[in-house]
């Protein structure tokens, strides 16, 4: 039996090296996944193709999109240098105040 974890957080995209990845609760929920853990996401990402991208990558790990809110707005999205520092930071989607959880 493996252990179930619950992530309330916000999802951004991770643009590195011409790749869009997930960055924020997206990471971590992947990173838990990986390990063997069930994992249910809240989060809220944007219907843009970042946030289409980043859902993908989230769906294929077996990370239930039903929790995930989708929203017409920008996904915030993060770019990396080839060294891996921060280069941009654009805020889009997030959970706001009152939203059910």
């Amino acid at each position: 039996m493996s252990k179930r974890f619950s992530i309330i957080g916000d999802i951004l995209a991770e643009q590195h090296n011409g790749r869009i990845v997930p960055g924020g609760s997206g990471a971590i929920a992947l990173a838990i996944a990986a390990l063997g853990g069930r994992v249910t996401l809240r989060s809220v990402i944007g219907t843009d193709d970042a946030g289409k991208t980043v859902l993908d990558q989230l769906k294929r790990a077996r990370i239930h999109p039903g929790l995930i809110d989708k929203v017409d707005e920008p996904t915030g999205v993060i770019t990396r240098n080839a060294e891996g520092s921060v280069t941009n930071l654009k805020l889009g989607a997030g959970i706001k105040r009152g939203a059910l959880m």
